[in-house]
């Protein structure tokens, strides 16, 4: 800091009178010795005291400083006679003022005041809650109003409490420190009374968005209504086509309402006040539904234990489990739509983990009033929707489905399917559903990620608090999605476009190769995979026969071990479970390695590319400190050990950018001593069934891409002619070469820490070294050492060496050579062991070659579709925004024009009690307010349009003319000043 002792002299000077000290008069009247300056008017001007009250009649709660003993102390404006009058305007006094209480007490952002108050006691007066509000500041009470909040104060502290998690008592205790930093003088304890302000500000904040007081009134409310619905869903009369029922069978995939469904166990409430001491405002009016209406439901099924038989997966163990003592609730259940929007009330508390019972009612109520198709996606939907049709009549009356049953799919998010059954794979995938884009179904995640925040605050609130509390943060991150919408479906939009492309390029290539050799076979799996998808009890497209090992089984075996253990009593050291934390380090590895090929394999990055490899390596950086944390439970002297060189949660494991080269350490990695020293029992035992299961899964998936390999090889060679055909079919040759060679890594990984956990033995035979001339299929034969030679020498001539991404190809097939017409080096070729293990033959007429190009070409088949299908769902969600927003203009356009007649009275005052205060038609100024708040929302969704269709336009005319074909002319697009920062997910996985 090379000016800080020049920074320290001006804040030092700033303690004295600065230009005042030579004895200048007060900056106003010139009076001499003036004495006051105020703290936040600045420029640090003095004023003498008639001056110091004057300048402050409309700012009462400046904070001034008198110069006393050769220094500044705060003094209270209202000490040096200050008073504010309540009911008049322009610093104007009542001649029938009446004082307010002694002790009135004004919290602002600058701290607590004491100040004093005169109401106005004019016959045409107005009561004196309503003179408090007309000053701006908020009374607690509405009877002899004595402490109050400014509404700076309250908007500050919202924002701050939804975006920065700052809860009540903390501002409050941080206002308390502003106001008397030295604790010598006490404050009057308004503590409880904020509470009650900050409650009424967000219920009536909430109502007043909503246009609830242009319409009737908080009284007319009716469920759901507050909450900020998502203007992507399809919605009929809103943001859809009037003849979209009749819609071709094939498009309807497009006005799909899609919803996600889950449980979150942070969100829990301790035993606090009940309902009648801790009311709710808004009753089932936003997000949380209303709760008589909800345990009267719930009382029906105390009992009720349901557990699934797809014990892969906690959630449906958690069910019975998650009981806690001193709760009321043990979290929360949700629904949120498919661009992470919650759904209007799709939140209630669990009583007892995450019963059936609860989730159905959270679905239909989520789901109430849809009209359209409905994709639903849950982590345990393979449970959950097997008896969902026959629990459904049991549901209220007012929650019967507005949807036929048949035009519901379900499904599970795509990180949650590997944990259940191979029977669930390929039927719950979202890969293989026509219609779903790349929507991964863990969108719900993000949103409790983003919610978990108040659960600090939460729990220990009573249950009207804690309703309200959680409505106002479902309606805020919903705000910020709709304020992100330009740059979220942006970026799916440029994601999506290269690849649809460059997917059906791949596929059309893979796919003619195959119709030219084979065309019965090929018509045979287009019916295969149509039937199959009308029909998951048919034989599945997408699968291998399976008669090996798998890692599934041995984490199923590992769960029902733990389960047993958990049942006679045996405490964990964790949480998370001993094989959990070993299956998150084989995680870590695989994704490492898939990282560090992306990284080498693209030299010069675009901008998105550059963006994903950056997330991913934050998303891999996030489970790297989570391993990390978990390591020093299962494996806590592993520092002992090795100290120089283990990552600590603290760091990380080091910089995010190198994430992918981290060393985390598992029990295979280090030797017999150190392991049985520094890991918990059995968790070594753990780790060699998981590896020698993942040896034998991935040896018979690189058999898989070999066959496939061996077959587009054979047919390149013999049909295949010219620059363009070749490098068209290069593309899909890239892709099985870069799986084959990352099966080859990971056998390679996992074979040598079995080998190093377990110790040499007959496995040996089954499970050999595998070298890198070992990985070729049948027609291929390993290089002779004069032809590496020559191929290296080539390469170099070319400018290639090994470290060069453009080239990964050669580094894939490195030391392999295809059979040629002539068969060169026949006589001398070897077959590889693997090929004498576990799959001895591979011609054309082997039904395993038949199997491997059937589920290759299905997949390939459903990556293109998927990216198709995302860039057409994407171009109609962005249809369907700006529909939903002139709609929504129109809205309050039609608001104000209502209001704008003064021959109409308004709706809030109409036939009520309010109409004898203030007549049904109200007062000028009032009626103003009314059509001006609703004229500035029209304006603001009339602004939002414009700006995301000026956005979008440029994505939109290069989808629709390189991936839907059209003729369009070059949009006009307003300059763009500032550059997009666009987020990239990495979500796709369809193997």
């Amino acid at each position: 800091m090379p000016f800080r002792d020049e920074y320290a002299l001006e804040l030092l000077r700033l303690e004295g009178r600065g230009d005042f000290a030579e004895d200048a008069g007060c900056a106003d009247c010139k009076a001499a010795s003036p004495c006051f300056r105020c703290r936040d008017c600045g420029r640090g001007v003095l004023l003498c005291k008639p001056c110091i009250i004057e300048r402050h009649r409309c700012l009462p709660l400046h904070i001034v400083e008198g110069w006393v003993g050769g220094f500044f102390r705060r003094v209270s404006l209202r000490d040096l006679g200050l008073r504010v009058q309540f009911g008049h305007s322009g610093g104007e006094v009542c001649m029938h003022k009446q004082a307010g209480h002694q002790n009135f007490v004004v919290i602002h952002v600058n701290g607590i005041h004491r100040v004093a108050v005169d109401f106005c006691g004019c016959k045409v007066g107005f009561d004196r809650f309503r003179q408090v509000l007309r000053m701006s500041w908020w009374p607690a009470t509405p009877l002899e109003p004595q402490s109050c909040a400014t509404m700076e104060l309250l908007r500050l502290f919202h924002i701050m409490n939804l975006q920065g998690r700052i809860n009540a008592f903390d501002f409050y205790k941080g206002l308390e420190a502003m106001s008397d930093p030295s604790k010598l003088y006490p404050l009057p304890d308004r503590r409880q009374a904020l509470m009650i302000m900050i409650r009424e500000w967000r219920n009536i904040v909430m109502l007043k968005r909503a246009g609830r007081f242009h319409q009737g009134g908080a009284a007319g409310t009716g469920v759901g209504e507050l909450a900020l619905k998502c203007r992507v869903c399809p919605e009929p009369g809103v943001n859809l086509p009037v003849d979209w029922e009749s819609m071709p069978q094939k498009d309807r995939y497009l006005i799909r309402t899609t919803l996600h469904e889950d449980a979150n166990f942070r969100l829990s409430n301790k035993a606090r006040a009940n309902g009648h001491r801790d009311p709710v405002l808004g009753p089932g009016w936003a997000f949380l539904v209303e709760r008589t209406m909800y345990t009267d439901h719930l009382k029906r099924y105390v009992h009720q234990d349901e557990i699934g038989t797809c014990s892969g997966f906690a959630a449906m163990i958690l069910a019975n489990l998650k009981r806690k003592k001193g709760v009321v609730s043990t979290g929360v259940g949700g629904v949120m739509c498919d661009d992470e929007f919650w759904r209007a009330q799709g939140v209630g508390d669990l009583q007892k983990g995450e019963r059936f019972a609860n989730m159905d009612y959270l679905f239909f109520s989520a789901a109430k009033g849809v009209k359209t198709p409905l994709l639903v996606t849950y982590d345990i939907a393979c449970q959950w929707g097997r008896n969902l049709w026959t629990r459904a009549p049991s549901m209220p009356s007012h929650l019967t489905p507005s949807f036929d049953r048949s035009l519901v799919t379900l499904k599970v998010p795509k990180m949650h399917l590997h944990g259940h059954e191979d029977k669930c794979q390929a039927p719950f995938s979202l890969n293989y559903t026509p219609g779903a884009g790349l929507k991964d179904g863990e969108g719900i995640e993000r949103g409790w990620a983003s919610i978990n925040g108040a659960s600090k605050s939460t729990k220990e609130m009573g249950p009207g608090a804690r309703s309200d509390t959680l409505d106002d943060f479902f309606q805020y991150d919903n705000y910020k999605k709709l304020t992100g919408l330009g740059d979220r479906l942006l970026r799916r939009l440029l994601e999506a476009i290269p690849e649809a492309i460059s997917r059906l390029e791949e596929f059309e290539a893979f796919d003619k190769m195959l119709r030219e050799h084979r065309p019965r076979e090929v018509e045979d799996w287009v019916r295969m995979v149509e039937e199959w998808e009308e029909d998951h009890d048919l034989p599945c497209p997408y699968t291998l026969a399976r008669s090996t090992l798998t890692i599934a089984d041995v984490r199923l075996q590992l769960a029902k071990e733990e389960q047993a253990k958990a049942e006679k009593g045996e405490v964990g050291l964790h949480e998370t479970t001993p094989s959990a934390f070993v299956m998150l380090g084989l995680e870590i590895e695989a994704a490492q390695l898939a990282l560090r090929r992306d990284v080498k394999s693209k030299i010069r990055l675009t901008s998105l590319q550059d963006t994903s490899i950056y997330e991913r390596r934050t998303a891999l950086h996030k489970k790297i400190r989570r391993f990390l944390v978990l390591q020093q439970v299962y494996m806590p002297r592993l520092p002992a050990v090795l100290p120089a060189t283990v990552p600590t949660p603290q760091d990380g494991g080091g910089a995010i950018m190198d994430a992918e080269n981290v060393d985390i350490h598992m029990p295979s990695s280090l030797d017999d001593a150190p392991r049985t020293a520094a890991c918990a029992a059995g968790l070594a035992d753990i780790e060699e069934r998981l590896r020698f299961a993942e040896s034998i899964e991935t040896l018979e998936e690189l058999r898989r891409h070999l066959r496939t390999r061996t077959y587009m090889n054979r047919f390149k060679i013999k049909n295949v002619t010219g620059v363009r055909a070749n490098t068209r079919a290069r593309v899909s040759q890239g892709s099985v070469d870069e799986q084959t060679f990352q099966c080859k890594i990971r056998y390679q990984q996992s074979r040598a820490a079995y080998l190093r956990l377990h110790g040499p033995g007959p496995w040996e035979k089954e499970l050999q070294v595998l070298k890198d001339e070992d990985v070729r299929g049948l027609n291929e034969r390993a290089l002779t050492q004069q032809e590496i030679d020559d191929r290296d020498r080539i390469r170099r001539l070319g400018g290639l060496d090994e470290e060069d991404g453009a080239d990964l190809e050669a580094e894939n097939l490195r030391g392999v050579v295809m059979e040629t017409p002539a068969q060169a080096g026949e006589s001398r070729r070897t077959v590889s062991w693997l090929w004498m293990s576990g799959a001895s033959c591979e011609d054309e007429t082997d039904p395993r070659m038949h199997e491997a190009l059937r589920v290759e070409w299905a997949k390939t088949r459903a990556r293109s579709h998927r990216w198709t299908e995302e860039v057409h769902i994407v171009l109609e969600k962005m249809r369907r925004v700006i529909a939903y927003g002139t709609w929504q203009a129109e809205w309050w356009r039609h608001l104000a024009r209502d209001l704008d007649d003064t021959t109409r009275p308004l709706e809030i005052l109409r036939g009520t009690a309010l109409s004898g205060k203030y007549g049904e038609f109200g007062d000028a100024s009032m009626r103003e307010g009314f059509v001006a708040f609703a004229l500035e929302h029209a304006a603001i969704e009339d602004a939002r349009n414009r700006f995301f269709e000026n956005k979008w336009a440029g994505a939109i005319y290069r989808a629709r003319t390189s991936v839907l074909g059209e003729d369009l002319p070059m949009p006009a697009m307003e300059v763009r000043r500032q550059p997009i920062v666009l987020e990239i997910e990495d979500t796709d996985d369809f193997d």
